[in-house]
């Protein structure tokens, strides 16, 4: 992984080098979405370099209570143990983890993944072996927000201007609350991860919304970072309604955090373990949060702990901390497997990756808002609980911690809605989004690997025993229907329901998904097999005689079943491992799981996904750059204009194309959140300054009238003072009129606060208002997520989008949509009063109107007729006022396409004299970011 590390390490430099350049060269409306653009690519880049340092691993996910457990124990045991182990090096010591360790009675762990591995970490204390990672407050917001809106129907709705204003009483007083150096725990690029996260996940909820809408999230990374742990919660509860017992776990849980100094790991003993019965992972630790040591002691006396708190070691310092808030933190428990594990071939694939087992997900628990507020403490903590599963498993999926998934499914329906959702995000993550790419992908895995096979989701078709139940209480003519239940409904339809990628039976553009296991407990098959053992452990020797037939039957309708046979790859074999005494199903499983876990196949994904970053980059920065060849940038133009035909030629054929133009137009809440900032902040200041006080001014003007000089305060221009002046002096040199008038009593800056004021681009208000206006609409359609992108405008290379905005860039500036602003803007944004003219809705709608004017027309209709394209189909120029028939599509596609050329000659008309040194400096950075 070293040489893709070295990679992200070069575009994360050219990164850094490019924002230095935007702040320095970049127009201001330009610069604010490009930053935001730019330091988003910085994040992810990191995450990628982050993600070279994870083992492969396989993670074993699904319905609460679907067998997980059972299965681990299968992969993470040698087959000649009868049971699975997990190792404490220190002591020697081994133990059982099904009996010692996992929560007893069928319980769920307090929502953390548990990681097994024969790796041996160094660095841990001797007596505390097991590494925890632990969430950090960042986690704990997306955590809280999820669980809130996930399962809180009915949600209360704020009026859009009492939030305003209550985000902004808050963030007043915040301010009053930093100090001058940052936390060391939290930084600008963390909370704009919530923000990025939110919006993918809970962008349609109001709240999350809105907030967006005002910029919570930036103005939040400017404070938060400054401000300490415990104030951080009150602008933060915004996001979940500031709801009274959220806040309270919140600041609970960062207190917890603070006694471990913010570490993201932690190293506990086994008495966090064990016993079990007061285990950090069962999940009774829940609900004795609020009880005090003495009550929990009592409580739990017959177990001989005799303590609530843990001692734990973290950041090479030993702290007490309640356990109960531990097991809160936790996010991953590190188990060690026993290194005979490793001298089964058959778990070879331990050498190269982990296990994951994850928390089971179950459906969401909807309460209304107003019943929520009067639940008991235990209900509330469910919302929670729900809320870790959910962000556990984006939080690997996104982050590359799944290599393989096990997707572990019981008998009978399954009731969590969000699952089948979850399933199809992460094949289109991790393995293509439609069956020729995921044809592309296992043809490409195959040739890196040499294996034969690359599928990376094994569905696993747990407690199959239940068949047996089912064939012993039927004819055998009915065998088909347990089939059918189990593959079919139970699976194939119900994953796939109301689903555009019915991937189950278009898997490749060849063949059904056929990646399908069964597995069964022989604990559970005691009515069935010729056995010996106790109550935990069986010893099979082979069917019961009464049997026999019926097995037999049930092979041979197993094997020539119709669903089996498009989702088993090979159903005699998969049968047979099955049916054998002591066997589950999971040595048939193995050589498909083993090849998939090849650390090769991790890094070319993560190495696929650094280039596809630094060619967004690239992009980015080659939309400013201006060479010297200009034959060179119209073939660049021309390459880039037929890819971008190309992709607009798709949508239009499938309908997307108008509402893709409308994600690219300005709504009016950005239009209204920036003139609102505009009156309310800085640039009302500004021109209160500007503004003329006649009073204060009367004896100028009484001066400049003695010597003939009619000046109106206010109105008057300064050219046309200073003209005035030049005529009654006769000089005809402004710096010695300027001395001279000086020595008289006239100031220079007087002159300039009488006079009307002066406007330049850098110091008109209205010019600034329309900049920043500009920008935040640029920073609006940038901020589209590639997730969106794909789902709603089949854009799968992001690469692809950044070459349209491009275009708008480049075309507004080439048609003056900034003037057209400014022109359209002034009269009204200079009318504005506070209490007698707040024309804020007429202001919004002329903003929005022009842009998006410019966006539906890509600033055609503000060229001549005569010298706009040509539309091939009709001959006549695109958009034609009054034409006939006109087709606004292709009208738009055309004005993008011949958008790259005509703005490379825009571009090389303008003077670039004194953009040599900005050019040649980001040639530099390109070329930086270029070289391999």
């Amino acid at each position: 992984m070293k040489d893709i590390v070295a990679k992200c390490q070069i575009v994360g430099r050219g990164i850094s080098s490019a924002l230095r350049w935007m702040e320095e060269f970049a127009s201001e409306e330009k610069q604010r979405a490009s930053l935001a653009k730019l330091k988003k690519l910085n994040r992810e880049i990191k995450k990628l370099e982050r993600a070279t340092h994870l083992k492969p691993a396989v993670a074993l996910f699904g319905p609460s209570q679907a067998g997980k457990s059972f299965m681990v124990g299968l992969l993470a045991k040698s087959s000649s143990d009868e049971v699975m182990y997990v190792a404490d090096d220190a002591t020697g010591k081994m133990y059982d983890f099904t009996d010692q360790i996992n929560p007893p009675g069928g319980k769920e762990s307090t929502g953390l993944v548990t990681r097994f591995t024969v790796e041996r970490h160094v660095g841990q204390p001797a007596d505390k072996p097991i590494m925890v990672k632990l969430f950090s407050q960042v986690d704990l917001v997306k955590i809280i927000a999820v669980g809130f809106h996930k399962n809180i129907i009915e949600p209360a709705t704020c009026p859009r201007e009492q939030l305003l204003g209550e985000v902004e009483k808050v963030l007043a007083d915040l301010r009053g609350e930093m100090r001058e150096t940052p936390y060391p725990e939290i930084d600008e690029d963390q909370i704009m991860g919530i923000k990025e996260y939110l919006s993918m996940k809970l962008g349609d909820k109001y709240i999350i919304r809105t907030l967006d809408e005002m910029s919570f999230w930036e103005r939040a990374a400017e404070i938060l970072p400054y401000v300490s742990w415990d104030k951080r919660y009150e602008l933060l509860q915004f996001v979940w309604g500031k709801h009274d017992f959220f806040n309270d776990l919140f600041i609970l849980l960062s207190r917890g955090l603070s006694t471990l100094n913010f570490a993201n790991m932690a190293y506990v003993g086994f008495d966090a373990l064990v016993p079990r019965e007061v285990s950090i992972i069962d999940v009774s630790r829940y609900s004795e949060i609020k009880e005090s040591e003495e009550e929990w002691c009592r409580k739990n006396a017959r177990t001989g702990v005799r303590t609530k708190s843990l001692e734990v070691s973290a950041g090479g310092k030993l702290a007490n901390i309640d356990r109960t808030i531990l097991s809160a933190l936790i996010s991953e428990l590190v188990l060690t497997l026993p290194t005979n594990v490793l001298e089964d071939h058959s778990r070879d694939f331990l050498k190269n990756a982990d296990i994951l087992d994850f928390p089971g997900e179950r459906s969401a628990d909807m309460f209304k808002e107003r019943d929520f507020v009067v639940k008991g403490f235990e209900d509330q903590l469910k919302v929670f609980l729900r809320g870790r599963v959910s962000y556990l498993f984006d939080y690997y999926s996104l982050n590359f911690g799944i290599s393989s998934l096990c997707l572990v499914l019981g008998d009978g329906n399954h009731e969590v809605a969000q699952l089948p959702h979850l399933i199809l995000e992460w094949i289109h993550g991790i393995h293509g989004e439609s069956p020729e790419a995921r044809a592309r992908k296992e043809s490409d895995t195959k040739m890196l690997t040499g294996q034969d096979y690359a599928n990376p989701l094994f569905v696993i078709l747990s407690k199959f025993n239940t068949a047996f139940d089912k064939g012993n209480a039927m004819k055998k003519e009915g065998y088909y229907s347990i089939w059918n239940g189990r593959f079919d409904d139970n699976f194939s339809q119900a994953y796939t329901k109301q689903m555009t990628d019915v991937w189950t039976k278009k898997w490749t553009d060849k063949d059904s998904f056929k990646n399908v296991f069964i597995l069964r407990n022989p604990m559970f098959s005691k009515a069935y097999f010729k056995n010996r053992g106790g109550e935990t452990h069986v010893w099979e020797e082979g069917l019961k005689d009464e049997f026999e037939v019926m097995m037999s039957y049930m092979r041979e309708s197993f094997v020539t079943d119709e669903n089996v046979r498009s989702l088993v790859d090979k159903p005699e074999a998969c049968w047979d491992d099955m049916i054998q005494p002591n066997h589950s199903g999971i040595d048939y499983m193995m050589p498909y799981l083993t090849p998939v876990t090849d650390p090769r196949i991790k890094k070319k994904q993560i190495e696929d996904a650094v280039e596809q970053v630094r060619k967004i980059v690239l992009n980015e920065l080659e939309q400013y750059y201006v060479g010297g060849n200009i034959e060179v940038e119209l073939s660049k133009a021309k390459k880039n204009a037929l890819q971008t035909n190309l992709l607009i030629g798709k949508m239009i054929s499938e309908q997307r194309t108008g509402k893709f133009i409308t994600a690219l137009s300005c709504p009016d809440y950005v239009a209204r959140r920036v003139y609102q900032e505009f009156v309310n902040g800085q640039f009302a200041v500004q021109k209160e300054v500007n503004q003329v006080n006649v009073s204060d001014n009367q004896v100028l003007v009484d001066l400049l009238d003695s010597y003939g000089i009619q000046v109106v305060p206010g109105k008057t221009r300064y050219e046309e003072i200073i003209s005035q002046l030049k005529t009654v002096t006769d000089i005809d040199d402004e710096k010695m009129l300027l001395e001279v008038i000086g020595e008289a009593g006239i100031d220079e800056a007087d002159l300039h606060a009488l006079a009307f004021y002066d406007r330049t681009k850098e110091n008109d208000p209205v010019y600034q208002f329309v900049n920043r206006l500009v920008g935040e609409w640029l920073r609006h359609i940038d901020s589209m997520d590639s997730s969106r992108l794909k789902e709603e405008f089949c854009i799968v290379n992001p690469v692809a989008f950044v070459q349209v905005v491009g275009v708008l860039k480049d075309n507004y500036e080439r048609v003056g949509l900034k003037e057209r602003l400014v022109d359209a803007l002034r009269s009204q944004v200079e009318s504005y009063d506070v209490s007698r003219n707040q024309n804020f809705e007429l202001v919004t709608r002329i903003a929005s109107s022009v842009i998006n004017q410019f966006v539906f027309s890509l600033g055609w209709i503000w060229v001549p007729v005569s010298e706009r394209p040509v539309q091939k189909s009709s001959g006549t120029p695109i958009f034609t006022p009054g034409e006939e028939g006109m087709d606004i599509a292709q009208s738009w596609r055309t004005g993008l396409v011949e958008s790259f050329v005509a703005n490379v000659y825009f571009k090389s008309k303008v003077d670039n004299k004194s953009n040599l040194k900005s050019m040649s400096k980001l040639g530099e950075i390109i070329h930086s970011i270029q070289e391999d």
